[in-house]
């Protein structure tokens, strides 16, 4: 057993209760972990752990997303300002949001990959190098040293990602047809989001929330 497999078992008994309590309808539920102490019978000679989730089976974002309208995007957008909002209010920062942690049913619901699993990423730096633009450069830094900003700039890039044609470079250019306020009013936030200088970030989910849904998802 490696040293990291050591920190999540560790981390598990301490916490896993209290990420079970934690309950959201866009969020993968957490249900049980446990050790394994036998294997046929036998004691085993390291430790072994296995953890339970709600089950689903629907694609990830980045599978369908060249699909989604632009009214469907800013649904998923708004969605994950919510639930992310409510694991802020929670104590809990998500650190992966990415759309290949993100599930997305027929009728466009989401589901963010259950915290264990997401922890369990975290701890053992398991990302590639897709999910790498998502992440805050302060997390790929040092994971311990981070705060609700690093969740704000993965939305930020999420947004690039559902609503420009590059989300890879600053100027990306939208995808869909919007008029100028729209566009400064996504630009500005985008910015505020993934700007470099986390601690600089002025705006609460909950008020971009509410803009977002007045200024954009009521003109279309």
């Amino acid at each position: 057993m490696g040293e990291r497999d050591g920190d999540i078992i560790d981390y598990f008994i301490g916490e896993y209760s209290n990420i079970r309590k934690i309950k959201h309808k866009y969020l993968i539920e957490s249900e049980d972990f446990q050790i394994v102490e036998t294997i046929n019978l036998k004691r085993t000679n390291m430790s072994i752990y296995y953890t339970v989730n709600e089950y689903i089976n629907d694609p990830y974002l980045n599978q369908i997303s060249r699909k989604l309208s632009l009214k469907e995007s800013l649904k998923i957008i708004l969605d994950l300002m919510n639930v992310i909002d409510y694991l802020h209010f929670r104590g809990v920062i998500y650190r992966y949001l990415s759309p290949s942690n993100i599930f997305i049913s027929k009728d466009n619901k989401i589901k963010l990959k259950d915290l264990g699993t997401i922890i369990n990423d975290v701890i053992t730096s398991n990302y590639d190098d897709f999910t790498e633009y998502f992440i805050a450069p302060e997390v790929l830094i040092n994971r311990e040293s981070t705060n609700e900003n690093v969740d704000y700039y993965s939305l930020g890039m999420i947004m690039k990602y559902l609503l420009c044609k590059d989300f890879t470079i600053d100027n990306c250019g939208y995808k869909f047809k919007l008029n100028n306020e729209q566009r400064i009013f996504l630009d500005n936030i985008i910015y505020n989001l993934t700007e470099k200088q986390g601690t600089q970030k002025k705006h609460t989910l909950k008020n971009i929330y509410i803009c977002h849904n007045r200024k954009v998802s009521t003109r279309l």
